[in-house]
């Protein structure tokens, strides 16, 4: 995406709005929070939860729900956005989310399931104690509070990006592994 924008404000998820991903677990962390009274929170996607995701954007004017966006259109909003909300409740292979957070160096918050634990650290974003209402909240609450440690954070993850992330290394990686299975 070339240079990460200036840090952003707000925090975004951009996902399928289906229970795995969390969007409930995130939407009950919201108002446990109780950020929404200095900061928004952004909602991108489409599913089986979206009614629960209207309902609160009706009844929460802090929650912003754009409905279904075109890649680019939601990779602006990551620049626009300070951190990026990845709630996932099921074991995650690989967050394209978190990647690309990073690529536009901004932190996430994650739950920690499946190979998030390793690609979020608290180097580069929070994951929750629990994946939990509370434990969501909390997270929500720490990258809200600091803002500056958020910048830090975010930069730190540009740099992960680019010392791990970036297709070429990527591609260089994967024939690497390719060739090594030769007979």
């Amino acid at each position: 995406p070339g240079e990460p924008a200036t840090f952003g404000k707000g925090f975004l998820f951009a996902g399928r709005l289906d229970e795995e991903k969390g969007i409930k677990l995130l939407l009950e962390a919201w108002h446990l929070s109780g950020v929404g009274k200095a900061t928004t929170l952004t909602i991108v996607g489409d599913g089986a939860d979206r009614s629960a995701v209207e309902q609160a954007a009706r009844v929460d004017l802090s929650i912003s729900y754009l409905g279904s966006m075109p890649a680019d259109q939601v990779g602006q909003l990551l620049d626009d956005c300070a951190v990026c909300v990845v709630p996932s409740l099921f074991f995650e292979p690989f967050s394209r989310s978190v990647i690309e957070s990073y690529a536009r160096g901004r932190p996430v918050i994650s739950t920690g399931m499946g190979a998030m634990h390793k690609n979020v650290t608290d180097e580069v974003g929070w994951v929750c104690s629990t994946p939990s209402p509370v434990g969501l909240a909390d997270a929500i609450r720490q990258a809200f509070g600091d803002q500056g440690d958020a910048r830090a954070r975010g930069m730190e993850a540009r740099s992960l990006y680019e010392r791990s992330y970036r297709p070429d290394i990527v591609i260089r990686s994967l024939l690497k592994i390719y060739e090594g299975l030769k007979p």
